[in-house]
């Protein structure tokens, strides 16, 4: 990119416009220091946004020159309403843009994006985990909707008849008493009527149910 306008580097790092460079840019028709003071006009203050000095001339007598903020250098850019004014200010923006890139982060900008870029990563797993919720919510309520096969409850009445030998000692059938008792408290634990309507999502409950069973007399489901 040409320089249109030299910049002036700070000792802080900081880039500054020279205000005469500025004025002879744009060509103004009247003097400098009619000019700048028309400029302060607009609410520009010394100490924020330029700075006065003295700089040498070519009679050798210093003339009084200011150093403007980049910020203050747009402004009187685009209140001149021109083409060299338009001119000036996208200068400005360029040269603005390439300070930005080229100047160091700070620790503080470092630990600002740092934050940001935890915060992104933040918001991503709640998402994520939200949609794995709403997916095992949903995986949930379709095993509660299937039922167990015939080879499911061929497994469960065996383990209950199992259970209920080695408590009696003895063969138990489906007719017993003991099988009707045991197997009445299971159903309503369980709120059904038969062994097909236990849901998948209950299977191993009601397998555990049939292997706490340690008193007929006294079951505890």
């Amino acid at each position: 990119m040409n320089e249109l306008i030299n910049i002036i580097e700070r000792e802080d790092g900081s880039i500054a416009i020279n205000g005469r460079e500025l004025y002879d840019f744009l060509r103004i028709n009247s003097n400098y220091s009619t000019w700048f003071k028309r400029m302060i006009d607009y609410g520009f203050k010394e100490g924020e946004d330029f700075i006065p000095f003295l700089e040498k001339s070519q009679g050798g007598r210093p003339t009084q020159g200011h150093a403007l903020s980049i910020e203050m250098a747009k402004e009187i850019a685009m209140i001149q309403r021109n083409e060299k004014g338009k001119e000036a200010r996208l200068y400005f923006i360029e040269i603005e843009k390439r300070y930005r890139n080229e100047l160091p982060m700070s620790f503080e900008d470092i630990m600002i994006a740092t934050l940001q870029e935890m915060k992104g990563v933040k918001s991503e797993i709640i998402n994520l985990k939200s949609v794995q919720e709403k997916q095992e919510i949903k995986i949930n309520d379709v095993l509660d909707k299937v039922t167990l096969s015939s080879k499911q409850v061929s497994q469960l009445v065996s383990a209950l008849k199992r259970k209920l030998d080695e408590l009696t000692g003895r063969p138990i059938k489906a007719g017993d008493f003991e099988w009707k008792m045991v197997k009445r408290k299971l159903f309503m634990n369980y709120q059904i009527k038969r062994w097909e309507e236990i849901p998948v999502s209950q299977y191993y409950a009601v397998f555990a149910d049939i292997d706490s069973i340690e008193d007929i007399k006294n079951i505890q489901l």
